[in-house]
This record gives structure tokens, sequence and C-alpha cells, in this order.
């Protein structure tokens, strides 16, 4: 199976699978749009960066956000998983 992650203006990051193009989950929790998505080079966990100016991380398996990091004055604009 392939699956890719998407952000979106809705508050949402939803995980999809190609080959069926269904939606896997849907993670909800951002308080506004959501303007960045990167997956761990674990394949464990989606990060996600948001105009709320947060960043939260979503457990792949669980499909739960495990920690909201807060920190940022502005939008969170980008994520990179850095090892």
């Amino acid at each position: 199976q392939r699956h890719f992650v998407s952000g979106s203006w809705d508050d949402t990051v939803i995980l999809w699978d190609v080959d069926s193009e269904t939606t896997v989950a849907t993670f909800s929790g951002h308080e506004d749009e959501v303007a960045a998505v990167a997956v761990t080079s674990d394949q464990r966990h989606v990060v996600s960066g948001s105009f709320d100016c947060t960043v939260k991380i979503w457990d792949l398996e669980t499909k739960k956000c495990t920690a909201t990091l807060r920190g940022h004055s502005e939008e969170v604009t980008a994520v990179a998983d850095v090892g």
C-alpha cells in the first residue's frame, strides 16, 4: 500500500491510501489552517505545523496526537525530521 499525507486549510491532516484513493485517517486538533506536514524518517509519526502557531506529532498506528509543541509566536509554515 502507498500512503501520502496532506494538510489543509480546513485545519486537518489526512492520511491517504493512494491505490484505493480513500482516506485512511483524518487527524483533527489544530485550531487553524495546516501549512506543513512531514513524515518522520522511521515512518511512525506525522508532524504538522499550523497557522495556530503549534506543531503536532501524530502517531500513525493509534491515529492520535502524541504531542503539541508550542513556542512559535507566528504561523508554522515548515516542519522537518532531523533525526
